[in-house]
């Protein structure tokens, strides 16, 4: 039997489930389970880094980005549980695949493997010292994007170190939804890698492309400040890096660091104004062309 690590925890919520509804969690976990054992067993381009016993009777597949929070939560929480009671006592044999989201998570992996020379054991110590690690190489890159993106802003080095330690670091897949229209979020999003698509009515034919996020750029920035529901949806378009500051974090600044939080406000400030510009001047070209033009090429 081959398991994924998103299909093992699905499992066990799968079990919790059928056990309240009074069903069979078997069968559930039976279907849940058929549709990627066969996929997850084909072979892959880069030899499989794996510990445990060869004859278990079950392997476990982690697909994992050396820079996600959520692998390195798992890493450190539940991991080390599955190792004791499964891995070392013979039951199970695990595999790790990288799945690096954006470049970091990519030299990690490439570190990982450079270190280990195809010794697992020594590959997965190293994997597990990057993951325990990676507030400190992660977070680096967090406060230099911040520094970047602050300049713009007038913000001193002193409040961008304050802003590095309310903010969170996520990355997306090409093609993953980092927020869907009609939902209430308090989060601001600043794009540091990648392209993300503003998309109005998605998945509909009236589906529309408002607008393509690139770096530097700040998304939902009236909804963190009024709470309205989001006008569109946000996607990624390219594997993406972006920092997500919620408003209640932002509120914790109110009475020991007005400043900074005055430097947010006034950054939010000039990031609307500069797309009221922009939608100006384009209401002027359209009206320009079809009087002056009436519509013609």
């Amino acid at each position: 039997m081959i398991i994924t690590r998103r299909a093992f925890t699905t499992m066990l919520s799968l079990t919790g489930l059928a056990a309240l509804a009074g069903l069979s969690p078997l069968r559930l976990i039976t279907e849940a389970m058929a549709q990627t054992a066969a996929d997850v067993s084909k072979p892959v381009s880069l030899p499989d880094m794996a510990i445990g016993s060869d004859k278990a009777a079950v392997t476990i597949t982690e697909y994992a980005s050396m820079t996600c929070p959520h692998c390195a939560a798992f890493n450190e929480q539940v991991f080390p549980k599955i190792k004791k009671e499964y891995i070392d006592t013979g039951k199970v044999r695990y595999i790790f695949r990288e799945f690096p989201l954006d470049i970091k998570a990519a030299a990690g992996s490439m570190l990982s493997r450079c270190i280990a020379k195809g010794d697992p054991q020594k590959y997965f110590a190293v994997t597990d010292m990057l993951f325990r690690s990676q507030n400190d190489w992660v977070m680096k890159n967090t406060t230099e994007t911040l520094t970047r993106i602050g300049k713009q802003a007038g913000l001193s080095q002193q409040q961008v170190e304050v802003l590095a330690g309310i903010v969170e670091r996520e990355t997306f897949a090409a093609g993953e939804v980092l927020a869907r229209e009609g939902t209430v979020d308090d989060r601001l999003v600043v794009v540091v890698d990648g392209t993300l698509d503003v998309v109005r009515h998605r998945g509909t034919p009236q589906e529309t492309v408002l607008a393509t996020l690139r770096s530097g750029d700040l998304a939902h920035e009236l909804g963190f400040l009024d709470g309205m529901p989001r006008y569109a949806t946000l996607v990624a378009t390219s594997p993406a890096c972006v920092l997500l500051l919620e408003r209640g974090r932002l509120e914790t600044l109110i009475d020991r660091e007005p400043r900074t939080l005055y430097a947010v406000m006034r950054a939010i400030v000039r990031a609307t104004h500069a797309l009221q510009t922009r939608l100006s001047m384009q209401a002027m070209e359209l009206t320009n062309y079809v009087v002056k033009q009436h519509g013609r090429y």
